[in-house]
């Protein structure tokens, strides 16, 4: 008979900034203006998964053979949002700020 247990344990931790962008454009007074800008936040993602296999082989005879395999997966994640920032800015079509 042959048993054979295996243990693993992954750990992934990343950081992420995340913007979106807007735009808002209007003409007032034959002068076109435009504003512009970003909401950017961090975000964090924290994982931590263990797996845990159990197989086993056994040779009845000549002509028959056992095998069996047992695993349990365990997973556990985190997000962890920062918050939002907001970046703005305003331009003049002539590009004076």
């Amino acid at each position: 008979m042959n048993l054979t247990m295996a243990y693993t344990f992954n750990k992934q931790k990343t950081e992420n900034q995340m913007c979106v962008g807007w735009y808002h454009g209007f003409r007032a007074n034959d002068v076109a203006s435009s504003q512009f800008g970003s909401i950017c936040n961090t975000a964090e993602y924290e994982s931590d998964v263990h797996t845990l296999a159990l197989n086993m082989d056994y040779q009845v005879s000549k002509k028959l053979q056992i095998n069996a395999g047992v695993t349990h997966n365990k997973a556990e994640d985190q997000w962890d949002w920062g918050p939002f920032t907001e970046r703005a800015t305003v331009l003049r079509k002539d590009n004076e700020t």
